[in-house]
């Protein structure tokens, strides 16, 4: 059997405990490896484990009535899920699909309740984390209420110009923010709940409006405040007036 003694280390929720009690709280899960493309567990399906990604990424997802998928979130190694059924015993409130091969730690929702009782300084980080979904959803619904389809893929491509902008690599000597590697249409369009056509339509506009340029997988964005104007309903005329 694997040596899991170590491999609680880089989960950031568990950086207030010593090298110890994190290894003693690795004997108390359950470890698991999942392929990439596995879907984890389903939407409503039972089971209160926490699951800590020791290795590898994976999709938060939910599907509607007729099979369309809406993306919520990725999580890499680092991380941890699961906590919303820990804490209430209901239901898992979303799907989880592995996006590369995984490794999980799964500590049960008994053992996961005590570390909280016994670690407010943790505690409040679940509590922070679970604040910042609800803003991030109350974000979503707005979004969906108020903006078109090609508004909330161009809103999709500024979070992932401020996310590259956030990295050195991400700057291009001014001309513009480049993200380094554009995820597939497919990808784009659950996070922003259209299709693939509407984001392939989207980014042919801010290629067309010189917006946007293609540099090979990745895409630089050479006018932000353009981008902005886009997802305020106003055109590139607009801004250029």
């Amino acid at each position: 059997m694997a040596d899991h003694t170590t491999a609680l280390d880089a989960i950031t929720l568990l950086a207030p405990l010593d090298g110890a009690a994190r290894a003693r709280l690795a004997g108390q899960c359950a470890w698991r490896e999942v392929a990439q493309g596995e879907t984890i567990f389903d939407r409503d399906s039972g089971g209160h484990d926490v699951l800590f990604i020791t290795r590898g990424a994976v999709g938060v997802f939910n599907y509607s009535r007729t099979g369309h998928e809406v993306a919520f979130a990725t999580l890499s190694a680092g991380d941890y899920l699961g906590e919303l059924s820990a804490i209430d015993g209901g239901a898992r409130s979303a799907a989880i699909v592995a996006l590369t091969d995984c490794r999980l730690a799964m500590l049960p929702r008994a053992a996961f309740r005590r570390l909280l009782a016994d670690h407010p300084d943790m505690a409040w980080s679940v509590l922070r984390r679970l604040a910042g979904m609800v803003r991030a959803l109350d974000d979503r619904v707005m979004d969906l209420t108020t903006l078109s389809a090609l508004q909330r893929v161009y809103r999709q491509i500024q979070h992932m110009t401020q996310e590259a902008a956030g990295n050195a690599a991400g700057n291009t000597d001014g001309d513009g923010v480049r993200i380094e590697r554009l995820p597939a249409h497919a990808r784009i369009a659950s996070l922003a709940g259209t299709t693939r056509e509407t984001v392939a339509r989207a980014l042919s506009h801010l290629t067309a409006t010189g917006i946007a340029s293609r540099a090979g997988r990745g895409l630089v964005i050479a006018e932000p405040r353009a981008l902005q104007s886009l997802i305020d309903g106003m055109s590139a005329h607009d801004h250029a007036a």
